[in-house]
C-alpha cells in the first residue's frame, strides 16, 4: 500500500477515534444528570437558539452616565519595588507571554485574541454558545487559547502604569483592549463560549481599571472618552452573558466561583459609572461534595473566593 494510503487510514481511524471518545464523553454525562437538569438543559439550548436567532436576549446597552467618583478600593503600598512589575509589563508590550507550557512565548502584542497558540488553530467566529470549544479540529487546545483571553496580563500593565505613570503601559493597555474588542465580537467565538472566562476577564478588567485611577484616569481624557465608552460597553456586555449563562446543577462547581466573582466586579464598576443594572441574582452551590470540592482545588480557588465574598472588606495593595 503506498504510504499516502497508509496515512490517509491512520487520519481516518484517528478521527473516528476522536469522535467515538466525544460520544462517549456525552452519553456518560447525560447518564450522570438528574431528570431536572436534563429539562434545564433542553430549556437552555432552545434559549441559546433564540438568542442567535435575535428572539431572545437584547444587544442595547445603556449609555454611562459618568458622575462623581467612588472612592478608590486599590491603591499602591508604599516603598515599592517597581523593578519586578515594570519587567513584567516590559516583556508584555514585547510581545513576550507565559502560557502554561509555552515559557516566554512570542504571542505579540497585541495577540491574536481568536487563536491557540499553541496549535496555531484559529477559531471561527461563530456563535460562541454553541461553538464545539471541545473539538480540538475546531479551536486546538481552548485552555490554551483561553488564557491569554483572561487578561491577567491587563493587571500588570496597570500596575507598571501605577507605579510610574508612564504613557507607554497605558497605550499597550489600551491597544490590547480595543483589539480585543474589535476581534471578539460579542456573543462570537470561542471567547463567548463560557460564562466562567467572561467572569474572569471581568475580574482581571476591574483590577486594572482601579491602577489605571478609574472612571477619570488620564488615559480617558481627549479621544480616550470614546475608548473608555467602548470598555464600558464590553463590561455591561460580560456582565449580561455571564448573568445569562450561570452554570447550575452538575456544572455549579469552581466555575460558579469565577462566574460569581466577575458578576460581583461588573456590578462594583458599573456602580461607578451609573449603568443601569438588572436585579442581582442569589447564587446558591449545592450541598453534595464532589472531586471538585478536594482540599487541592479549595486552596487553588482561595483567591477567587476572597475576590467574591471579601471584595469590600480591604483594599488590595501592591506589594
Amino acid at each position: 500500500m503506498p504510504a499516502t494510503e497508509i496515512a490517509g487510514s491512520f487520519e481516518l481511524r484517528a478521527d473516528a477515534s476522536t469522535a467515538a471518545s466525544r460520544l462517549r464523553w456525552r452519553l456518560n454525562r447525560l447518564r450522570c444528570m438528574t431528570p431536572a437538569e436534563i429539562r434545564h438543559r433542553a430549556m437552555r439550548m432552545l434559549a441559546i437558539h433564540a438568542e442567535r436567532a435575535g428572539v431572545l436576549g437584547s444587544a442595547r446597552v445603556p449609555a454611562p452616565r459618568i458622575g462623581s467618583p467612588a472612592d478608590a478600593w486599590m491603591g499602591c503600598a508604599p516603598n515599592v519595588d517597581p523593578e519586578p512589575y515594570l519587567a513584567a509589563a516590559d516583556r508584555i508590550r514585547a510581545g513576550r507571554l507565559d502560557i502554561f507550557a509555552l515559557r516566554d512565548f512570542d504571542a505579540g502584542s497585541p495577540p491574536r485574541w481568536n487563536r491557540d497558540p499553541k496549535t496555531g488553530i484559529e477559531a471561527p467566529l461563530r456563535f460562541g454558545k454553541l461553538l464545539d470549544y471541545r473539538n480540538p479540529a475546531t479551536v486546538g487546545d481552548i485552555k490554551y487559547l483561553w488564557e491569554p483571553n483572561r487578561h491577567l496580563h491587563f493587571v500588570t500593565l496597570a500596575q507598571a502604569y501605577a507605579l510610574t505613570g508612564a504613557e507607554r503601559y497605558a497605550q499597550t493597555l489600551r491597544r490590547h483592549v480595543e483589539t480585543w474588542i474589535d476581534e471578539c465580537p460579542f456573543r462570537m467565538g470561542a471567547n463567548w463560549s463560557s460564562a466562567l472566562e467572561a467572569g474572569l476577564r471581568l475580574m482581571n478588567w476591574s483590577l486594572a481599571w482601579q491602577l489605571i485611577g478609574g472612571v477619570d484616569s488620564p488615559i480617558f481624557r481627549g479621544d480616550g472618552e470614546r475608548f473608555r465608552a467602548r470598555w464600558l460597553e464590553s463590561v455591561f456586555q460580560h456582565g449580561e452573558f455571564v448573568t445569562g449563562h450561570f452554570s447550575q446543577h452538575s456544572s455549579a462547581n469552581n466555575h460558579l466561583i469565577g462566574e460569581a466573582g466577575g458578576h460581583v466586579r461588573r456590578r462594583l464598576e458599573e456602580e461607578v459609572v451609573g449603568l443601569e443594572l438588572q436585579p442581582a441574582r442569589r447564587v446558591e452551590v449545592g450541598g453534595g461534595a464532589d472531586a471538585e470540592q478536594h482540599v487541592v482545588r479549595r486552596r487553588l480557588l482561595a483567591p477567587d473566593v476572597m475576590q467574591v465574598v471579601g471584595h469590600d472588606q480591604r483594599q488590595p495593595q501592591l506589594r
